[in-house]
């Protein structure tokens, strides 16, 4: 993958069409940390979140206290919304502060009133954050 020559820590997908919440390791220890639906309604598939950590992040990942949120979900099964929080050593000032990385794939036009506001309540309880990094 072109990000990893790019010294990128975290690459966010969204409408990956895979079913499930998991994680799966990847070549050159990256790490995919995944949320879809239960089952897909189509052949074609729907929906779906991830986030892929390089190298670096997993062991900050593994090394600290983590937490991985989902949301967005709506009737039909659709998952719009996750976010992995996780420590990072700050090197300048020598201390440990938290980041807070979401993957979001918003409802478009054509979707209902509910699937909107379910989101947006969904992706407004994610956002809160306490004196921490936010990277949507």
């Amino acid at each position: 993958m072109r990000y990893i020559k790019k010294n990128i820590y975290a690459a966010t997908l969204q409408e990956t069409w895979l079913k499930g919440n998991y994680h799966q390791q990847l070549p050159n220890g990256k790490l995919l940390v995944h949320h879809g639906p239960a089952s897909q309604k189509s052949a074609r598939g729907q929906g779906g979140v991830a986030i892929i950590l390089r190298k670096e992040a997993v062991e900050d990942w593994k090394e600290n206290r983590y937490e991985i949120e989902y949301g967005g979900a709506n009737e039909k099964g659709t998952t719009r919304l996750m976010s992995i929080t996780t420590k990072i050593f700050k090197i300048k000032s020598q201390n440990y502060t938290t980041l807070k990385l979401v993957s979001a794939y918003f409802p478009d036009s054509g979707k209902t009133e509910d699937i909107h506001q379910n989101f947006k309540e969904s992706f407004l309880d994610i956002i809160k954050t306490k004196k921490q990094i936010l990277i949507i």
